[in-house]
């Protein structure tokens, strides 16, 4: 998968640092590397590198500073700049690893008492960033000086499903095509923090900033049919930076715009659809676009409930559609000449029995 790399200003000092404050034992730390969550980049895109930091558990003394490891032939890591070697004394040390590397993040912040970096997530090809530590590692704990290191997905990861309410939308009169989703108001930009309470313990502080909203598209390359079962309908998971979401909430008795969820940061979710009915009448959207009617157009709805996300949450999220809103807040009122109006009913996301990490999540429109 491809990005651009945000390369920071290379630091003039070697990334494997001075030993001082401990007698160096000359036995060099090599590392086992597993990765204990897939996502789409990382099932696709093997890794090939990662970088650390490390530091002796509770000093100032550095081991090593942002030193890259390669992957090599024989599925060993090795670091061009050299490799860093255990205190003499068994002294504890404490590595932070991230793969692809520090060189992604601003404002790295590494030191001995505080670990950590800033990060922008983008809209779609993103790097898929995994992280680890080892929190007062010893050499007498490591047989061989072989550390095993588990490295793990950093932010939370959303697949979207959604079935057509054969109730009050049968699918022998109506079909709805959708070509695309939009997750809005949801924050970009965030802190991540390498917590020294325990290995792999890790924390993101997301940006309240007004200029780091965003939205998170995915437009289909053949549009998803409805059925009255669930179909995944992102193509490929959304990825956001975990974060507390609050929601937009509008009602036919008392209309709320999403201009103004937008300036209050309120999260809801952009569907590019077609209804047509039994007879071939374009109910939302049109047949190719050419008219007054875009070929896909838009419904809104409410993120129905005010949720925190944290690191490695995997929601599956189902919409049962028989409508939605305008971005006025109303109901969605159908432009044919019927006029149809199809009603809709908002209720809580509940926690389905079974699924994943128990975060999956349904809410009926």
């Amino acid at each position: 998968m491809g990005w651009t790399l945000a390369m920071m200003a290379s630091c003039s000092e070697s990334p494997v640092a001075d030993n001082t404050g401990s007698a160096d034992s000359g036995r060099e730390i090599h590392f086992e590397v597993s990765v204990g969550d897939k996502t789409r980049a990382t099932s696709d895109n093997p890794m090939q590198r990662f970088s650390i930091y490390a530091n002796l558990s509770g000093k100032r003394t550095f081991k090593a500073k942002d030193l890259v490891h390669l992957l090599q032939a024989d599925n060993s890591w090795d670091a061009p700049d050299g490799m860093i070697t255990w205190p003499d004394d068994d002294a504890p040390l404490n590595i932070f690893a991230l793969s692809p590397g520090f060189e992604l993040a601003t404002d790295v912040n590494m030191k001995w008492n505080t670990h950590t970096f800033n990060y922008t997530l983008p809209n779609g090809n993103y790097p898929d960033f995994l992280y680890g530590s080892m929190i007062r590692t010893q050499e007498s704990q490591n047989p061989n000086s072989v550390v095993h290191l588990t490295l793990l997905a950093a932010f939370t990861y959303m697949k979207f499903t959604c079935q057509q309410n054969s109730t009050t939308m049968p699918l022998d009169e109506y079909t709805v095509n959708v070509k695309g989703i939009t997750l809005h108001n949801i924050s970009s930009k965030g802190q991540f923090e390498f917590l020294e309470t325990a290995s792999n313990e890790a924390e993101w502080t997301a940006s309240e900033e007004a200029g780091d909203f965003t939205s998170y598209e995915q437009e289909f390359e053949n549009p998803v049919t409805l059925t009255s079962g669930r179909k995944q309908i992102n193509d490929s998971l959304i990825v956001i930076i975990p974060q507390s979401i609050s929601k937009w909430t509008t009602t036919a008795d008392n209309p709320v715009t999403t201009a103004y969820a937008d300036a209050n940061h309120q999260c809801y979710v952009e569907l590019k659809c077609q209804v047509i009915d039994s007879e071939g009448n374009y109910l939302w959207g049109s047949e190719d676009g050419t008219g007054t009617y875009p070929e896909y157009e838009s419904v809104y709805i409410p993120f129905p409930s005010n949720k925190t996300y944290n690191i490695n949450d995997r929601p599956s999220l189902n919409i049962k559609f028989d409508g939605g809103f305008d971005r006025d807040g109303v109901p969605t009122v159908f432009h044919t000449e019927k006029k149809t109006h199809l009603d809709i009913t908002v209720e809580d996301w509940i926690v389905e029995e079974g699924t994943e990490q128990g975060q999956g999540f349904e809410v009926e429109f």
